[in-house]
C-alpha cells in the first residue's frame, strides 16, 4: 500500500521572509509612484501658463519690456511660479506705480497694473506723479503740457504745494507757471506762459506775487519786452526789460 505524501507546510521562518518581500515590494511601489508623480508635477510642461492677461491702461509702459519681463518668470509653469518674484520685477518697471498678480487655474495670470500718473517734470529727467513720489520714465514717452519743478529732491511736496498756490494766485490774471525752482534755502524764481521771469526770494512769496498780480494789468502791453520782474524790494520791484521802452 503506497503512502500519499503531504503538502510541505512553510516554515514559521519562510512566512516572516515571505511577508517582508510584499511590505518591500509594496514599498518599492509606493516610492516608484512617488518618485514618478515628482517628475510629473515638476515638469512645467505639465501645468503651463498659456495665458497672460494685463489688466489696466498701460499708455506709457514699455509693452515690449513688460512682455519679456513677465515671460522671464513663466519657465516653471503655474506650479513652481513665484508670484511675488513675478510681482516685484514688473513694479520696478518704469512707469509702473503699482501690480498685483493673481493666478487661474488650470493655466492663466492676470496682472492687475496701475500706471503713473505724471503732474510735473522734476529735475528735468525724472516725474512727480499724483501721490507725490517722484519715478523715473524710461524715454519712449514725451510728456508735455506739464510744468517743470526743480528743487531738492527731498522737497519735491514742498514745491508742488507752492506751485499750486501761486499757479492758483497767477489764474486771476490769465497766467501759469510754466516752471518754478525753490532751492534749498527756499529761495523761489518762476516762469510764466508769456516769458516773464519772476524773482521771488524766500520771504512773503505769496505776499510779493499777489503784489505783482495787482501791478500786472498796468504793464501787460509790454509783457513780451519784459525779461523779469525782481519783487524782492519791500517798497515795489524792479523791471527788467529787454529794450528799454524810454528809448522807443
Amino acid at each position: 500500500m503506497k503512502s500519499i505524501p503531504c503538502a510541505t507546510q512553510p516554515t514559521p521562518e519562510k512566512s516572516e521572509n515571505l511577508r517582508w518581500g510584499r511590505k518591500v515590494l509594496v514599498l518599492i511601489i509606493i516610492i516608484t509612484s512617488i518618485y514618478w508623480a515628482w517628475l510629473k508635477i515638476s515638469n512645467p510642461n505639465t501645468f503651463p501658463v498659456r495665458t497672460v492677461k494685463i489688466i489696466g491702461v498701460t499708455n506709457h509702459v514699455n509693452h515690449r519690456l513688460l512682455r519679456n519681463t513677465i515671460t522671464a518668470h513663466l519657465s516653471r509653469g503655474m506650479l513652481w511660479l513665484n508670484v511675488e518674484d513675478l510681482e516685484d520685477a514688473v513694479n520696478q518697471l518704469p512707469w509702473i506705480e503699482s501690480a498685483a498678480l493673481t493666478r487661474k487655474w488650470p493655466d492663466e495670470i492676470f496682472i492687475r497694473i496701475t500706471e503713473q500718473t505724471p503732474i510735473a517734470h522734476w529735475n528735468n529727467k525724472q516725474l512727480l506723479n499724483n501721490q507725490g513720489s517722484v519715478f523715473t520714465p524710461d524715454g519712449s514717452s514725451t510728456i508735455s503740457n506739464l510744468p517743470s519743478l526743480y528743487g531738492p529732491n527731498n522737497l519735491q511736496n514742498t514745491v508742488w504745494e507752492g506751485y499750486q498756490v501761486m499757479n492758483s494766485i497767477l489764474s486771476t490774471i490769465g497766467l501759469k507757471i510754466i516752471s518754478a525752482s525753490m532751492t534749498s534755502r527756499q529761495v523761489w524764481d518762476v516762469y510764466l506762459n508769456n516769458g516773464i521771469h519772476l524773482i521771488l526770494g524766500r520771504e512773503d512769496v505769496v505776499k510779493r506775487l499777489k503784489k505783482f498780480v495787482l501791478v500786472y494789468p498796468k504793464i501787460a502791453g509790454q509783457a513780451n519786452n519784459i525779461q523779469y520782474v525782481d519783487l524782492r524790494y519791500s517798497d515795489g520791484f524792479a523791471v527788467k526789460w529787454k529794450n528799454n521802452p524810454a528809448k522807443n
